[in-house]
């Protein structure tokens, strides 16, 4: 069944990665060739992405420590050593 939709995957993985680098690519361009860009955006946009890296970081952290932890089960109690 995946077989079927291998080129549609790799067709919509590679739009995503185009829609991601053209606009920091004309950041860039912008912000250093040519002097034109704005302070208060190339804070906002560094101000997301290091909030969107904060999200990912807290979000394998807790997923860590389900697997680590685990389901409790009754009669038993996690207690940190």
């Amino acid at each position: 069944m995946f077989d079927h939709f291998r080129p549609f995957f790799l067709m919509v993985f590679s739009v995503h990665l185009l829609i991601y680098i053209a606009p920091i690519c004309i950041k860039f361009h912008l912000w250093l060739r040519q002097g034109t860009g704005n302070a208060n955006f190339f804070y906002a946009s560094t101000l997301v992405f290091g909030m969107g890296n904060g999200g990912a970081l807290l979000d394998a952290v807790w997923a860590g420590l389900r697997i680590a932890i685990g389901e409790l089960k009754e009669g038993y109690e996690v207690a940190q050593e």
